[in-house]
């Protein structure tokens, strides 16, 4: 299964049609290959960075095609195809200490080739603070604040699988690829493609953090996500210890919470417990 696209579990999906999930991987070719060039400068109270890239993009898309019509005109199968397609993306970021803060600002626009995907402006804008008095009052070692906030801009937006038409079939249909399906079954064409928009991470989100040094080894740590037009969350707990310069121990334990068809919803059935060592030689 495709874990990025939460929709492909839809139990409607299955009442229509026999589902082939398939990966297209790029290519040895030098055409397919990945460039990457980055330029960083890094000054006292601050550091900037920007770069650019062509390759594989950073999220997958859906074709669907072959004996896409299905159950809906009488064909056995449908064959839902995952692919990186090739696109090009310039970003730029940089972070200034003021103080006993620490504003960071980040964005990167993707253009993806061919028209095979959204074309996206995706933004962070973040601060981290020093609480000097409360770790005083605590009689802490030292203690953090963090919060950012991440968006992204469809620019300019491959065409939804519903479109042209928009039959009462379409309206009642209550996902993407359930639309995608009805519209190959009305139109017959080769296939339709389903942007990465649901596999897209931080769209419109919130991140916190706070961080509490205890003495100078043990770091308790309470952090979360929320993403707000998806309706969903992440919460997670953890203790970070150092006991020596080679080895470092750490526990969390994280909940996950939200709709089915969500970013994190999709997997609130995988609370957990996370326990690692580190060991340098």
């Amino acid at each position: 299964a495709f874990p990025e696209f939460a929709f492909l579990a839809d139990p409607a999906i299955l009442a229509l049609a026999d589902v082939s999930l398939k990966n297209r991987f790029q290519s040895h070719s030098i055409e397919d290959w990945g460039y990457l060039a980055v330029i960083r400068s890094e000054r006292r109270g601050g550091d900037l960075l920007a770069g650019a890239h062509i390759g594989p993009s950073a999220f997958p898309t859906l074709e669907v095609g072959g004996k896409a019509a299905a159950r809906l005109t009488g064909s056995p199968q449908i064959t839902i195809t995952k692919e990186f397609p090739t696109s090009v993306s310039i970003f730029a970021g940089g972070s200034v200490v003021v103080d006993r803060a620490k504003i960071t600002l980040e964005a990167l626009y993707q253009n993806t080739l061919k028209d095979r995907d959204d074309d996206v402006l995706r933004m962070a804008a973040g601060v981290s603070f020093h609480l000097d008095e409360v770790a005083d009052f605590l009689s802490l070692h030292g203690a953090t604040v963090a919060l950012q906030y991440a968006r992204e801009l469809v620019i300019d937006a491959i065409p939804d699988p519903a479109l042209p038409i928009d039959p009462e079939p379409l309206r009642r249909a209550p996902s993407t690829l359930l639309r995608a399906l009805v519209n190959l079954a009305l139109r017959q064409p080769a296939s339709v493609r389903i942007s990465s928009e649901s596999a897209r991470v931080n769209r419109d989100t919130v991140i916190g953090e706070i961080r509490a040094d205890l003495d100078g080894r043990t770091t308790l740590r309470a952090g979360g996500a929320i993403n707000i037009d998806d309706r969903d969350k992440a919460v997670t707990l953890g203790v970070h210890y150092r006991a020596n310069d080679a080895l470092v121990l750490e526990a969390a334990v994280f909940s996950l919470d939200g709709p089915t068809n969500s970013p994190f919803g999709r997997f609130d059935r995988n609370d957990g417990l996370f326990v690692g060592v580190t060991r340098r030689f």
